[in-house]
């Protein structure tokens, strides 16, 4: 039983790291209540670099939640996480926490304003976000870093990292 919870508590932290890393989310907001404020209060970006700053400061914002929230989860359903075996455990936090706040994080870079030329780049990168994310829901797990070759959240990291983003990296 030591055994199963310490391997379950890795495996959280694992999931807890991944999902910091994860999609994406406003980080300069901490709900999507004050997203509002906190954008309307942030001047539009005019070039790439501003919307990357701007893009990745929602990321980041979007990991620390992300982290807590599992953390939150975790110790919420602790005794039946604990009587899970350790994968679908995981994918039970991925389901709850982790791909719902993807989704939610490219709803908030939606509202960020484009700088004029990026739409179609952006647009690409988000849909790929919002359907590697619905993808995950079927195996979850595949989310994980250990099965890079079966992520639906590969072709959005990529895109993310050829356009430029430093936090809103997925996998």
């Amino acid at each position: 039983m030591t055994k199963s919870i310490s391997t379950l508590l890795a495996l959280a932290f694992a999931v807890a790291a991944l999902a910091a890393g994860c999609g994406s989310s406003d980080d300069t907001t901490t709900s999507t209540a004050s997203s509002s404020t906190a954008s309307a209060s942030v001047d539009p970006p005019r070039t790439k670099a501003e919307y990357i700053e701007q893009a990745d400061a929602i990321c980041g914002k979007s990991k620390e939640d992300r982290y807590e929230e599992a953390r939150a989860y975790r110790s919420e359903h602790l005794k039946e996480l604990n009587a899970m075996e350790p994968i679908p455990a995981e994918e039970k936090i991925l389901r709850a926490v982790v791909l719902p706040a993807i989704l939610k994080e490219a709803k908030e870079l939606r509202a960020l304003e484009v700088p004029p030329g990026e739409e179609k780049k952006i647009e690409t990168i988000l849909s790929a976000m919002e359907a590697g994310a619905n993808a995950a829901k079927k195996n979850p797990y595949a989310i994980e870093l250990e099965v890079p070759t079966e992520n639906p959240l590969r072709k959005v990291d990529l895109l993310i990292r050829a356009y430029g983003f430093n936090t809103c990296r997925n996998v």
